[in-house]
């Protein structure tokens, strides 16, 4: 049921819940990839998750803390299977991914932060 799969039907992305973080996220828990070199696990994932339509990326939000501040952060993680490599592209530490859209060749990155509003960041791969 929380399952994705990359457009080219060849990474599936096994998504283990362990709670329902809010009403504003569907998912979150823990994510395999196998078949894989990429094993992140003991870390929190949410939604929003988002495959490049080409399926080479896999953008994530992940839940982070530093241990400093009550509001937890999040960050978004790329997931690079050509180059397999993981690449964080984006942090906001007060606050949460809202969405992630992959427009030609850019990643499109909409967060709120607890002490700004919203924000925007494009994210572009360097190939």
């Amino acid at each position: 049921m929380w399952n994705i799969t990359s457009p080219d039907g060849k990474i599936e992305v096994i998504r283990q819940s362990l709670a329902n973080p809010g009403a504003s996220r569907d998912f979150g828990g823990t994510i395999e990839m196998p078949g894989t070199n990429f094993h992140p696990s003991k870390r929190f994932f949410y939604d929003p998750m988002s495959f490049s339509d080409d399926s080479r990326f896999l953008a994530v939000s992940e839940s982070i803390t530093n241990g400093a501040s009550y509001d937890n952060g999040s960050r978004v993680v790329v997931f690079d299977f050509a180059k397999q490599k993981e690449i964080v592209v984006y942090t906001e530490m007060q606050g949460a991914i809202i969405a992630l859209r992959w427009a030609a060749c850019s990643l499109q990155i909409e967060a709120h932060s607890n002490l700004h509003g919203t924000r925007h960041h494009t994210w572009e791969p360097v190939t």
